[in-house]
């Protein structure tokens, strides 16, 4: 199966489903009982419909939490998504998954991929952020050029999500906020103008679309202009009918 990946997501549609995964990781965390720890979240198990709402999928690894820190036989999850103390604790609790969203959230921002191979040797997404934030002008040279561009007020926009990725990666379980936190705290740096700016040589009506296998096959399918909609699928996961199937990819 074929899925369009759309090469230019605009900031107001990143923002968008960046608080489409806080809530449905909101109603995990916090309105199921008993409560559910993904323990893979990452931009791959995170799907969008024809109009980019976002939808988490891929309960594999997920535990019902029905005693509270649970411990585990093994670490689970993807690299790069994984919380360092998840590793060497074992302990299973909401905060691996706020962890794996802020690096989401990173993506989301810079364009990179959580290990991306410009980074340097054994340096991740949240690392190479933090070293940016300590050079002038560091972190915003971080944010996705293609949608920065020659928009200021998108880079002003954009430059007030990166503290709120770094609470959600930060090294002390203690010091990371909880997803209703989270949704608090993108609810002020909502975006206040629509995103129409572009970089410099883009041109919209010469948008390029790119091919590739989906990661869930049989959950999503697609044609050359928009995507089929989800309906069966909500009625066969209706127990997480608040965010269930459709990919998000941005210049992959």
């Amino acid at each position: 199966m074929r899925v369009i990946y759309l090469l230019h997501v605009d900031w107001v549609s990143r923002y968008n489903i960046a608080v489409g995964v806080a809530q449905g990781l909101n109603y995990l965390h916090h309105d199921c009982q008993p409560q559910v720890i993904h323990r893979d979240i990452k931009s791959n198990n995170i799907l969008l419909d024809a109009n980019l709402d976002a939808r988490i999928a891929d309960f594999g690894l997920a535990r019902m939490m029905v005693h509270k820190n649970e411990t585990v036989s093994m670490v689970a999850g993807s690299y790069g998504y994984i919380a360092p103390e998840y590793g060497y604790t074992l302990k299973v609790d909401e905060k691996s998954d706020v962890y794996s969203y802020g690096v989401v959230l990173l993506e989301l921002l810079t364009e990179k991929m959580p290990l991306d191979s410009t980074f340097g040797e054994s340096i991740d997404i949240v690392e190479w952020v933090l070293r940016k934030i300590k050079k002038t002008r560091g972190l915003e040279e971080a944010l996705d050029p293609s949608i920065t561009g020659h928009c200021k007020h998108v880079q002003e926009e954009m430059l007030l999500v990166p503290r709120i990725a770094l609470l959600c990666t930060a090294k002390l379980p203690k010091d990371k906020p909880s997803m209703r936190d989270i949704i608090t705290l993108l609810g002020e740096v909502k975006p206040r103008r629509k995103s129409i700016c572009h970089s410099a040589g883009h041109n919209p009506s010469k948008e390029k679309q790119m091919f590739g296998n989906s990661p869930v096959i049989g959950l999503l399918q697609t044609t050359r202009v928009q995507l089929v909609k989800p309906k069966k699928i909500f009625d066969r996961i209706s127990q997480f009918n608040h965010f269930c199937v459709l990919y998000f990819c941005i210049n992959n």
